[in-house]
Parts: C-alpha cells; sequence; structure tokens
C-alpha cells in the first residue's frame, strides 16, 4: 500500500507477524506491523505473493528477530539519519536511471510507490475512504488533493482521445 522507504528501512524481522515458512526456510506467508514514521499511524499489512518473493531474496528466514530486513536500516542519530539520506538519493537516483532506460519522462522517487498504490486503487474505483485509510491520511481532505493531480492525467488522456 505504499510504504515509505524511512518505514521500509526501520522494517525488522520481528514486525513480520503471523508467519509460516516452508522447509528451506522460505516466507509463505505473513503480514507487516509498523507505524508509519511520518503520522505514527499504525499499519497491519498482508504480505503479498510478489512481497514475499522479495523477502526471501533478502532470506528473511535467516535473520535473527532485531535483524533489518533490508540491508540499508535505519540508526535513529543525526549520523544514521544522514546515511539513510545518503541512501535514500543513491536510491533515487537508480530509479530515475531505470525509468530515463524506460523512456518514463518523470522524476521518479521512492515516494511513487505511495502515488502509484494510490492512483491504481483510484482507478480501480476503490472508494477514497478507503485509499486514505491505507495512506495513513489522518483527513479526507488530503487524500482527496493527493488524488487530484491524477484527474488531470486523465481528463487530458479524454480530451486526446476526442479531439485527436
Amino acid at each position: 500500500m505504499g510504504i515509505n522507504f524511512i518505514d521500509l528501512a526501520k522494517l525488522k524481522k520481528k514486525q513480520l507477524i503471523k508467519t509460516g515458512y516452508d522447509r528451506t526456510g522460505n516466507l509463505m506467508k505473513g503480514r507487516i506491523i509498523f507505524d508509519r514514521s511520518k503520522t505514527s499511524s499504525s499499519f497491519s499489512i498482508k504480505l503479498t505473493e510478489e512481497s514475499i518473493g522479495i523477502l526471501n531474496q533478502y532470506e528473511i528466514g535467516k535473520k535473527s528477530d532485531e535483524d533489518f530486513v533490508f540491508q540499508y536500516g535505519f540508526e535513529d542519530t543525526e549520523q544514521g539519519l544522514r546515511r539513510y539520506r545518503k541512501q535514500r538519493d543513491r536510491i533515487n537516483l537508480k530509479l530515475r536511471e531505470v525509468a530515463e532506460l524506460a523512456g518514463i519522462d518523470e522524476p521518479i522517487t521512492t515516494y511513487y510507490a505511495r502515488h502509484s498504490w494510490a492512483n491504481i486503487a483510484n482507478k480501480k474505483n476503490v472508494q477514497v475512504t478507503l485509499i486514505s485509510e491505507a495512506l495513513g491520511h489522518q483527513d479526507l481532505k488530503t487524500t482527496q488533493i493527493y488524488l487530484a493531480s491524477f484527474d488531470n492525467e486523465e481528463l487530458d488522456e479524454a480530451n486526446d482521445s476526442i479531439v485527436g
């Protein structure tokens, strides 16, 4: 549901709950629980087949409960915050390189996961109240502003198909 990069960086194995592993130690099911850094909203998100595949690439079954899920981790100090920002900036640079190779002329960042999830949910006619809750917005107006940027794109496409 578009987890923020900082929340991914802070994620520890102990935050994977209701897990199930196969005989070889591969994760088969579970949930992620976390409090969003920006708002302190609590989340419990069911792991999808895709997210389980990613977690298994990081050999989640071999990690201890206190290990970070991903190698970048997060240390809650001034130096740790600087290191986190450098890692995020490096990943954003790589994302822009991938976007360029794919012919995408947008400033893609790690934050696009949230935008993409909200955009897809909106296009699938998911209720705005559910999108708002999934994003951890405390006010529905925030979600409506968030989704408003998508409306122009759809209107432009509709207009192009009519006049073009």
